[in-house]
């Protein structure tokens, strides 16, 4: 049987709003058939992982720095990063800065 896809869920934020509650509605949806990662720009914001079905394929991995000022390292190691997901979601703006 094959992997699930492994989907890459990055926000500015994660604490439950509008937008982290329609993610997580929809990875509740998915149950076992997606691997769910959350990244968070501000990773101490993540109160919407209590939402989050118990029972879900689910981590919280530490990237590299998602904000700060640019640079070719900061963006090579966050290229490498995301090379092991097979889609990547970002919500809003926070998710890029």
């Amino acid at each position: 049987m094959a992997e699930p896809p492994r989907l890459l869920h990055v926000h500015g934020s994660f604490s439950l709003g509008g937008k982290e509650a329609r993610a997580v509605r929809l990875m509740n949806l998915w149950g076992g058939r997606a691997r769910h990662s959350i990244v968070s720009a501000a990773p101490h914001l993540i109160s919407a992982r209590d939402a989050i079905d118990p029972v879900m394929p689910v981590d919280f991995p530490d990237p590299p720095p998602l904000a700060g000022k640019p640079n070719l390292s900061r963006f090579r190691a966050i290229a490498e990063f995301l090379s092991g997901y097979d889609l990547i979601l970002s919500y809003n703006w926070g998710a890029m800065d």
